[in-house]
């Protein structure tokens, strides 16, 4: 088994972004073990307002792509680069807008598919307080937490919006 962290402000600055020092409060990693049949591209942020995570969306692919080695994308690659989150009154709303291309059609993503047939996007949220209620299709809770996914296919296909929906915390 191997980990593997990214230094996302390190690539920002190479990306040329505005404000590299955002990065240093979205930690990234890798893990993969062969034996275990794992590979998890996993990504967080803390957070103090709701733009922040659309400012992450949008930059993230631009980002991840610095870090995508030898022709290979980079784990940006698997975001849509507009995603919208509002909170009101302990509901955290989330919407997807659709995505503007196919990204399984791209060679490398759908060979990279082609590898983890059985691959999921997950969507995984700690929210402030336990969580009530969800309209999110297959979520489940566990207190403050929720996760749902969907094949890796579907994500990459621009199907995200299949996550969107509302939470009550």
């Amino acid at each position: 088994m191997w980990i593997r962290s990214i230094n996302l402000k390190a690539e920002a600055v190479k990306a040329g972004l505005e404000n590299p020092a955002f990065w240093e409060r979205v930690t990234s990693s890798i893990k993969a073990s062969e034996e275990d049949s794992v590979f998890i591209f996993n990504f967080s942020l803390q957070f103090n307002q709701l733009d922040e995570i659309a400012y992450m969306m949008q930059y993230l692919p631009k980002v991840g792509n610095m870090a995508g080695q030898e022709g290979t994308p980079g784990l940006g690659a698997f975001f849509p680069q507009v995603m919208h989150y509002a909170l009101q009154n302990g509901e955290l709303l989330r919407r997807t807008e659709m995505m503007a291309e196919d990204k399984a059609a791209d060679p490398s993503m759908s060979a990279m598919f082609a590898m983890m047939p059985n691959a999921n996007y997950v969507l995984k949220v700690d929210a402030p307080a336990n969580i009530k209620e969800s309209n999110i299709g297959n979520a489940s809770t566990n207190g403050k937490q929720l996760k749902a996914s969907i094949p890796l296919g579907d994500a990459m296909s621009g199907q995200l919006e299949k996550l969107d929906g509302r939470i009550v915390f």
